[in-house]
């Protein structure tokens, strides 16, 4: 599959620095700092619906607790997704995948959807996911599918295999090639702190982009774009976008 277009900064879970990780509300801030792309995180509830969550559990990121495989889409959306970061964003809802979508095409944003499975869901959530794009998603607007599930992957792109994917790892494994042509991936995520120059230059040279996270400090932005790589990672994407003219060193 060929290389996409990414945009070298992306606003991981949105902008989620300044705004609560995951919700709409992050995704606007993400358009409105002026950033072109947005990260975020998709699982599902225990009726199978899509819905836009990092952790297993809504403990950390809302007013409620226990796994969201064990919550309904309704007993989902009455929860608070926004006063655990700050007060003003009091009564932000986990939004469904469906919903997302809708906001990301709005503002004409890049998509990068995580696949986030709870454990042994990964078949059950990569499907109901790659249908929900399937209706929902606008066409031809760039998105890019990435998870640490192989599983999750090669599922996907059995039902949507025009869908650009990317694998993500913390640290690069050795045998990295084999991984990527296994799961017909464009692209590889991992930990800025694993990245140098050689790495990023062997990757660049196979034909896939080497994107990294999460960065933070607009210095070791600078390097990571010295070093070639394509695309960012950040939670603080205004910090971020004012380095991106750094030129590679490849």
């Amino acid at each position: 599959m060929a290389l996409i277009d990414i945009p070298k900064v992306i606003a991981h879970r949105g902008a989620s620095g300044t705004a609560p990780e995951n919700t709409l509300v992050a995704i606007v801030r993400a358009s409105d700092l002026g950033v072109t792309a947005v990260e975020l995180d998709v699982t599902i509830s225990s009726d199978g619906i899509a819905v836009m969550l990092h952790d297993e559990n809504v403990d950390r990121t809302s007013n409620g607790n226990g796994l969201i495989t064990q919550k309904t889409i309704n007993e989902i959306q009455k929860l608070d997704a926004g006063s655990w970061f700050d007060g003003t964003f009091a009564g932000e809802p986990i939004p469904t995948l469906k919903q997302a979508m809708k906001t990301i095409n709005k503002h004409k944003l890049f998509f990068n959807m995580e696949i986030k499975p709870s454990a042994g869901l990964e078949e059950k959530t990569a499907k109901i996911v790659a249908d929900e794009v399937n209706k929902n998603w606008q066409a031809n607007a760039p998105m890019l599918v990435s998870s640490t599930s192989e599983v999750c992957l090669q599922t996907f792109q059995k039902i949507n295999p025009q869908m650009p994917c990317g694998l993500i790892v913390d640290n690069v494994p050795e045998n990295w090639r084999e991984i990527m042509q296994r799961n017909n991936c464009v692209s590889i995520h991992f930990h800025y702190s694993n990245a140098n120059l050689e790495l990023v230059k062997e990757i660049k040279s196979a034909g896939y982009s080497a994107l990294v996270y999460t960065v933070d400090d607009p210095m070791a932005a600078k390097d990571m774009f010295v070093m070639g790589v394509d695309g960012v990672f950040t939670n603080f994407p205004e910090m971020i976008m004012p380095v991106t003219e750094c030129g590679s060193t490849n």
